[in-house]
C-alpha cells in the first residue's frame, strides 16, 4: 500500500510541532500569559497554511486522495 508523501510529511509536522505548540498555547491561555495572543496567531496560521497546501496539492493531483464535492467539506 502506497501512502501520500505530502500527507505523511504534513501530519508529522502537525504531531511534532503544532501539537506541543497547541499545548503551550493552552497553558498560556490558562495562565493569561501575554504571549498567548502570539501563540494563537502562530498556531492558527500554521494550521491554515497546512490546509491551503493540502487542498492545493490535492487539486493539482486531480483530487486523488479526497472528494471535492461540497457535501464532503460540510
Amino acid at each position: 500500500r502506497r501512502s501520500d508523501d505530502f500527507t505523511v510529511a504534513m501530519e508529522t509536522v502537525t504531531a511534532w510541532a503544532w501539537g506541543p505548540l497547541s499545548l503551550l498555547t493552552f497553558l498560556a491561555l490558562l495562565r493569561q500569559h501575554p504571549a498567548r495572543f502570539v501563540l494563537q496567531l502562530v498556531v492558527s496560521l500554521g494550521q491554515l497554511y497546512g490546509d491551503v497546501l493540502y487542498f492545493a496539492t490535492e487539486a493539482r493531483a486531480g483530487w486523488a486522495h479526497s472528494d471535492p464535492h461540497p457535501f464532503y467539506f460540510w
